[in-house]
């Protein structure tokens, strides 16, 4: 399985948009849709993105707030919390 690319923490999404006879590659951060891209080459577009990446930053440092960070993915939390339900059930059967 291949590791998607990442900018600043965030996954990177892609996907070819048709126009007429034209295809153009739009890419955007998977928790972060309105930093998005696009252009007719997907590396291309990936490195217009970085710059947008940038851009926005820059613009929260400016403006003193602090720069947006991906959410942590915790898979396990539901698997645990369902294992923690059924043996609070203790008296009753699990299935």
């Amino acid at each position: 399985m291949r590791k998607s690319q990442k900018i600043g923490g965030f996954a990177v999404e892609a996907m070819p948009v048709g126009s007429g006879h034209q295809i153009e590659w739009s890419v955007w951060l998977a928790d972060l849709p309105y930093v998005r891209a696009s252009a007719p080459d997907l590396a291309d577009a990936k490195k217009a993105l970085e710059e947008r990446w940038k851009q926005h930053v820059a613009a929260y440092r400016s403006a003193g707030e602090p720069v947006p960070r991906p959410v942590r993915r915790r898979g396990n939390r539901q698997i645990l919390d369902t294992l923690r339900k059924l043996g609070a059930r203790r008296g009753s059967s699990v299935f």
